[in-house]
């Protein structure tokens, strides 16, 4: 039948047409279609925006079908079909983790997410529990990152060091959940904040990383507070902890050098095939080889002379410091990058820098190439770094105690005699206190101003100003071969001037001058005559007002 566009028929075969075809659902490159005569709620679009998109395809997808359809994949803890591409999304989604929580079997207000997938290990959520808090502190008080993760401390390393002893290597990464309200618009909603990945393994200082854990909330959460968004914190939920599978190098964690270091022939690289580049690096520097000394049979023999306690391979650049004190010798590591205005690289770092310079010094090039980590021998330092450093064709010579550099070797030798060694810089810790001005011991490093005393007005105040003429002083010749001084000049003094201030009191004030002979006698005659007066003074004063 043919169809004129002025036709009501018209209008109903063409939504007709237009319900079949929407009707299929298919997926597209842009995301899911929804069916025909879906309707979407306010909070089905909130949650498609609240950085979530799983729900907000879960909510729009009907779930008639007990067989989920080749694209699909049907959870069966939320007994819902996701489309594959959103199923990752949705197995972290909120939806989904609050329906596979199970509490822990030791740890209170500890609940395990069983919703592990890809290299998800476990995930935790611990929650703070109300008694534990301080009486003195009021249920209305906001509870700041750094509160709160001091109360949860104890299980979150109980959870990392049970991780560890069953994984040997994992990463984790924290998600903190928190509450904010807008007052002026009497708004309440809750965002998530992703922490970084951490990586553990056996040995460990776990409270290390812990601490930079809490300053990253801190710093998160603070950064959104000062946003124009106008949200302020209103309570902190819960954190999630979520523990994954970590390999942190596969097969070798060999990797070639870039070609234009490698042709200054100033860094011996190891071949090897196994995780043990550092011990293979260190061997090279103790015990060098004239023949294969890229060869790791080439240090077989000396193997065992190195001693690593419980140091696990592959060697971690915190651990540098713990290898040194064990085999008693200092190591610098120094790190690589591509420098795209020259079109070069270059050495950066120290990545490790020893605090003391032992006798036996080795200097480290650390590569890294995605995840995988590979140390290698600093033979020549000069050679590395000298068209780095300057523009001369003539050698430099390095200070591995410092890092200054030097155009001859006497000047080094020297140097490190007189100069590195009785030099020592100690940065500030957060570990050492030191008493503020009233008797508080704080962290060392954070700088506050506490001398109160120096802003207060000292009672009197004398300014003194001497005039004087050169004569020339006749001299003999010094013995050349000895460090000598020549004193050409003498100064004598002919006149001074003094003012003797008083803050309190201007009839105090002085001012008193002289010319003659005997200038600077005479200045000490005077300035002791007029403080003993004022001294008598102020003791009347006191003795008249008490």
């Amino acid at each position: 039948m043919d169809l004129s566009l002025d036709s009501s028929s018209y209008d109903a075969e063409l939504l007709k047409a237009l319900a079949d075809y929407e009707n299929q659902e298919t997926l597209t490159g842009n995301g899911r279609k929804r069916k025909w005569g879906d309707v979407i709620t306010p909070s089905t679009s909130a949650a498609a925006t609240n950085n979530d998109p799983s729900q907000a395809a879960l909510q729009a997808t009907p779930l008639e079908e007990d067989t989920p359809p080749g694209n699909k994949i049907k959870c069966d803890a939320c007994q819902v079909h996701i489309g594959k591409r959103y199923f990752s999304r949705h197995l972290n989604s909120k939806l989904h983790r609050e329906k596979v929580l199970r509490n822990h079997e030791t740890l209170e207000n500890v609940k395990i997410i069983e919703s592990a997938f890809g290299q998800r290990v476990k995930s935790y959520r611990i929650q703070l529990d109300s008694s534990n808090l301080n009486s003195s502190v009021s249920t209305d008080c906001v509870i700041t990152p750094e509160v709160y993760f001091e109360k949860i401390k104890n299980k979150i390393f109980k959870l990392l060091m049970d991780n560890i002893d069953c994984h040997s290597f994992i990463k984790v990464n924290f998600v903190l959940h928190a509450e904010f309200i807008q007052i002026t618009k009497d708004l309440v909603n809750s965002f998530d904040f992703q922490g970084y990945n951490y990586s553990f393994c056996k040995g460990d200082d776990i409270e290390l990383d812990f601490e930079q854990v809490v300053v990253e909330f801190s710093n998160k959460l603070g950064e959104f507070e000062k946003k124009d968004s106008g949200w302020s914190l209103k309570k902190i939920l819960y954190v999630d902890m979520n523990v994954n599978k970590f390999n942190p190098l596969r097969g070798s964690s060999y990797i070639d050098l870039p070609i234009d270091i490698k042709h200054k022939k100033a860094v011996l690289n190891i071949k090897n095939s196994d995780y043990e580049c550092f011990s293979w690096a260190v061997l090279a520097g103790l015990y060098p080889v004239n023949k294969n000394a890229e060869r790791v049979a080439a240090y077989l023999p000396n193997k065992n002379k190195l001693n690593f306690g419980d140091i696990n391979f592959p060697v971690k650049l915190r651990d540098v410091k713990k290898f040194e004190n064990l085999n008693n010798m200092s190591i610098n590591v120094f790190g690589l990058e591509y420098n795209n205005e020259t079109k070069k690289n270059e050495i950066i770092g120290p990545l490790h820098f020893t605090k003391h310079r032992m006798p036996t010094h080795l200097n480290l090039l650390y590569l890294t190439n995605g995840s995988n980590g590979h140390y290698c021998l600093i033979k020549n330092m000069s050679r590395l770094l000298s068209k780095q450093i300057t523009t001369s064709n003539e050698a430099i010579h390095i200070c591995d105690g410092c890092l200054l550099h030097f155009s001859n070797k006497e000047h080094l030798n020297l140097h490190q005699k007189n100069d590195c060694v009785n030099i020592r810089t100690e940065l500030p810790s957060a570990r050492n206190t030191k008493p503020n001005w009233f008797g508080e011991h704080t962290s060392s490093d954070k700088l506050k101003f506490d001398k109160y005393d120096r802003q207060m007005r000292v009672p009197f105040v004398v300014y003194a100003d001497f005039e004087a003429f050169v004569t020339p002083i006749p001299s003999c010749d010094n013995d050349p071969e000895k460090s000598h001084t020549n004193n050409i000049q003498k100064h004598n003094v002919y006149s001074f001037g003094y003012y003797l201030k008083c803050a309190y009191d201007d009839k105090l004030s002085k001012y008193q001058t002289y010319m003659g002979e005997d200038c600077p006698n005479v200045f000490l005659k005077y300035l002791k005559k007029d403080l003993e007066l004022i001294t008598k003074k102020i003791l009347l004063l006191n003795h008249l007002c008490h």
